[in-house]
């Protein structure tokens, strides 16, 4: 299905190699602040992806005393 250009679907998921295929933006929001927003091939160009980019935004885990 063809969308017209001016057209933008906000879609929130958890799937991210699911959804890299088949999107080609992705706006990363924290606390209603935009923090990232970047063209999957731009990224790929750089020779990272999309799960590589989020993880910078996940709680870092606690470590044992």
């Amino acid at each position: 299905m063809q969308l017209k250009d001016d057209v933008i679907i906000l879609i929130s998921t958890h799937n991210i190699e699911e959804i890299e295929n088949v999107i080609d933006r992705c706006i990363v929001l924290d606390n209603g602040s935009i923090k990232e927003d970047v063209f999957i091939d731009d990224l790929n160009k750089e020779g990272k992806d999309l799960r590589a980019l989020l993880d910078t935004y996940r709680p870092k885990a606690k470590t044992a005393p």
